[in-house]
């Protein structure tokens, strides 16, 4: 009997000292979006980003437009042109949409 009791005393100085000991350590976290989002150089990265892919996005923009603008002239006067004529416009037409593809998949 008396081991026992010595046992669940020392089971009870084991729990106290375990809570005792937990309740020096300080948990935290970091919250790395955040991080990543507002730091300094995260903001230099992403500025440099922008201004790298700002000017590819002006140039797939300037070719889309190309290509529109090329398709409705096509479209609206591809009847009364020759057949030459008609022709060589379909093909720049194909081009210029080949590169406009192209230039999509790159950015």
């Amino acid at each position: 009997m008396k081991r026992s009791y010595l046992f669940a005393g020392a089971l009870a100085l084991l729990a106290a000292a375990g809570s005792a000991a937990a309740a020096d350590y300080k948990i935290g976290f970091v919250n790395v979006e955040r991080l990543f989002r507002d730091s300094a150089p995260a903001k230099r990265v992403q500025q440099k980003l922008e201004r790298e892919f700002s000017a590819r996005e002006t140039d797939v923009q300037k070719v889309a437009r190309q290509v529109r603008e090329l398709q409705g002239s096509l479209d609206k006067d591809g009847a009364t042109m020759g057949e030459s004529e008609r022709r060589n416009k379909e093909r720049d037409l194909a081009n210029q949409s080949r590169d406009l593809q192209r230039l999509e998949r790159q950015f």
